[in-house]
C-alpha cells in the first residue's frame, strides 16, 4: 500500500520551492509527487494511507559527511589551569583594546588527549559512545552520514539500519614498512567490509592526513583508489601546524608523531603547500574529499578545485580548534555544487546537528540563500558521495528519506532555519525519529 504525505511546502533540493503538494511514497521509494487537490484521483479508487502535515516543511533527509562518532562520549576539551589563566588574561586584553585575534590553545596537546583517552577504552565503551553519537545526528535529521573510523564493530549497527552510511577507513604510516603492513591490513578490512556489507553501507578511505601517513603509502592507496573507484577523504590543511610541519620540517606535529610512536616522519620535501605536497602523489581526483581546508590561501583552493576535488566545510569545529574557518564565498566559487557541511565530532563541536552547521554559517555570512544551504545539507553531498541516485533529493525513484517540520501560523518555507529539531525523520520511508525520539533499535 502507498503512503501519501500532504505539506504545504516541499524544498526537494536544487533550489527548488514547491507548494501545496503531496507526497507518494511506496515500499521505502517515491513514487510520486503530485498535487494536494488530486490525491483522489491519482489513486482513482485505489486505498493508501494518508498523512496531512497541514502548515509544514518537507525536506530531503540532511547528510553528515564528515564524523567520527565513536568519539562522542570524550569529554569537551578544556584547558588546565595555566591555560585557563593566560586565556582569561587574553580575554581582559581584548575586551580593553578591542584585540580581534585570539591565538587558538595548541591543536597537537588536543589531538593527543584525545588518543590517549580513546585508548583507554573498552570496546564496550566504544560501542557506546558510537551509538549515542549515532542517536544524536538521526534525531537532528541525518538519514545518510560518513563516518571516519577503522573499528569493525560499527559495521554491524550501521548494517542494521534504513540509513545509508559511508565508513572511511582510517589509516596511519610512518615508514616504508609500516606502510606496507597498513596497506595489507586495509586489503583485508574491504574484503571482510565487502562480505558483511548491506545496500545501505559503503566503504571509503580516509588518510589521516598529510602528516599522518607516509609518503608510500599515499601513493598507494591514491592509486587502489582510482582503480576501484573508491572515494579518499581527508583532512587538508586544517592546523597551522601542518603548514609549518610542511614548510620546516617540524612542528607540534612532532609531539603527535611521539606519542602514537612514529619514528622520525618527515615530509618528503619542505617549503611545500599542503596542495604542493599532496600534488606529489598524485591523489587529487574526482574520488578525492578535501576537508576542513580552512589554512588554504585561494590558489591551493583553485589548483584542488582544477584537480576535481570536493570539499567538506566544518566551521564550527575549526572556529572551536582553530579560531579560524574557510570562506564560504570562496569555496562556492571554487567548488560549485560540491561544497557539503560535516560536524567533525563532540570533542570540537556542541552537536551533531548539520542544520545548526548551516545556521552558524548563516548567521555570519549574508548574501548566500537558505535553498543555497539546503542543497549544501544534501544534494551537494549526495553528489560528492555518488549516491546522488538514491538520495539527496526529493524525487521520483529516490529512497524515501525525507524531514518533517511543522510551521507556526503565518510562518512559511523561509522560516526552515527557525527550527531546532524535524518534528519526523524518515529513512527508507521508516519513521526513524519522532520529536527528538529516536524509534530505531541500535542492535
Amino acid at each position: 500500500m502507498s503512503e501519501v504525505y500532504k505539506a504545504k511546502w516541499i524544498l526537494p533540493a536544487n533550489e527548488e520551492v514547491l507548494e501545496n503538494k503531496a507526497l507518494v511514497v511506496k515500499d521505502g521509494k517515491i513514487l510520486d509527487i503530485i498535487d494536494d487537490t488530486n490525491i483522489e484521483g491519482y489513486f482513482n479508487g485505489e486505498e493508501y494511507e494518508f498523512y496531512d502535515y497541514g502548515n509544514s516543511i518537507l525536506t530531503p533527509g540532511f547528510i553528515n559527511m564528515h564524523t567520527h562518532l565513536q568519539y562522542s562520549d570524550i569529554p569537551t576539551y578544556k584547558p588546565n589551569n595555566h591555560e585557563a589563566i593566560i586565556k582569561r588574561f587574553l580575554l581582559t586584553l581584548r575586551k580593553i583594546f578591542y584585540v580581534r585575534y585570539m591565538p587558538p590553545e595548541k591543536f597537537m596537546n588536543r589531538m593527543i588527549n584525545l588518543f590517549k583517552e580513546y585508548a583507554c577504552w573498552s570496546k564496550k565503551d566504544k560501542v557506546k559512545s558510537f551509538k549515542k553519537g549515532l542517536e544524536m545526528s538521526i534525531v537532528s535529521g541525518t538519514t545518510t552520514l560518513a563516518q571516519v573510523s577503522a573499528e569493525k564493530e560499527f559495521i554491524d549497527i550501521l548494517n542494521n539500519i534504513p540509513l545509508k552510511t559511508y565508513i572511511f577507513i582510517e589509516l596511519f604510516s610512518d615508514s616504508e614498512k609500516s606502510s606496507k603492513k597498513a596497506f595489507r591490513k586495509l586489503k583485508k578490512q574491504v574484503h571482510k567490509f565487502l562480505i558483511r556489507k548491506k545496500e545501505n553501507t559503503f566503504l571509503g578511505m580516509a588518510p589521516h592526513s598529510l602528516y599522518g601517513v607516509h609518503k608510500r603509502l599515499w601513493r598507494v592507496i591514491a592509486k587502489f583508489s582510482r582503480k576501484h573507484h573508491a572515494l579518499l577523504q581527508t583532512s587538508l590543511g586544517e592546523c597551522q601546524d601542518e603548514l609549518d610541519w610542511l614548510k620546516y620540517g617540524h612542528s607540534d606535529v612532532d609531539l603527535f608523531h611521539k606519542f602514537i610512536g612514529f619514528q622520525n616522519m618527515k615530509p618528503d620535501k619542505t617549503g611545500l603547500t599542503p596542495v604542493e605536497y599532496l600534488q606529489e602523489f598524485d591523489a587529487m581526483r574526482d574520488n578525492f574529499i578535501a576537508v576542513h581546508v580552512n589554512q588554504l590561501y585561494d590558489e591551493e583552493l583553485e589548483t584542488l578545485a582544477n584537480l576535481g576535488a570536493s570539499v567538506v566545510h566544518c566551521p564550527r569545529s575549526n572556529q572551536y580548534f582553530h579560531k579560524k574557518t574557510a570562506n564560504i564565498f570562496n569555496l562556492m566559487k571554487y567548488f560549485p555544487g560540491k561544497v557539503a557541511l560535516g560536524t567533525d565530532s563532540l570533542i570540537s563541536n556542541s552537536d551533531l546537528s548539520i542544520l545548526n552547521e548551516a545556521k552558524y554559517i548563516r548567521n555570519r555570512k549574508k548574501g548566500i540563500s537558505d535553498l543555497q544551504y539546503l542543497d549544501m545539507m544534501t544534494i551537494n553531498a549526495a553528489k560528492i558521495l555518488k549516491l546522488d541516485d538514491r538520495v539527496g533529493s526529493i524525487e521520483k525513484g529516490k529512497d524515501a528519506d525525507f524531514l518533517v517540520f511543522k510551521l507556526e501560523n503565518g510562518e512559511t518555507h523561509e522560516n526552515l532555519f527557525d527550527k531546532e529539531f524535524p518534528d519526523y525523520v524518515f529513512s527508507s520511508g521508516e519513521v526513524v525519529a519522532k520529536h527528538k525520539n529516536l524509534l530505531l533499535k541500535l542492535n
